[in-house]
């Protein structure tokens, strides 16, 4: 299993995360769309990840 989750650098909290059993694009990508349904308009979010294909 894979776990690609959205964590809070604030305070260490997942914000969103996501489970396949593969690394896949799509698994990142819903990921960063829960992350994204969830802004409020004023919100403007820096992403971070490892460079790791599936996010690419």
């Amino acid at each position: 299993m894979y776990l690609s989750p959205a964590i809070d650098c604030f305070d260490g909290m997942p914000v969103v995360w996501t489970i396949g059993r593969t690394p896949t694009a799509e698994l990142t990508n819903k990921m960063l769309d829960s992350v994204i349904s969830q802004l409020k308009p004023w919100e403007r979010p820096i992403i971070y990840s490892d460079r790791g294909g599936h996010y690419r």
